[in-house]
This record gives structure tokens, sequence and C-alpha cells, in this order.
């Protein structure tokens, strides 16, 4: 079962610089590194 996250769009610049900042490109590389998305 695939989990999903909600974001306030106020929140949206700042989740988007953190994970540029941490060098995770895309959702998915951030779901691989916490183990909480399913790898294709």
């Amino acid at each position: 079962m695939p989990r999903t996250l909600c974001l306030h769009p106020d929140h949206k610049a700042t989740v988007l610089q953190g994970l540029e900042r941490n060098r995770f490109l895309t959702q998915g590389d951030l779901a691989a590194h916490l183990s909480v998305g399913a790898l294709a």
C-alpha cells in the first residue's frame, strides 16, 4: 500500500529547498533513504 503525505501549499517551497539541500532530487530518493517507498 502506498504511503502519501499531505503538504500545505504555504510550506511547499520550504520542503523543496530542504530536499535539494539534502540532495534528495526526487520524492522517490527521499522515500528510498527512509525505507518507506517500494523499490521498483
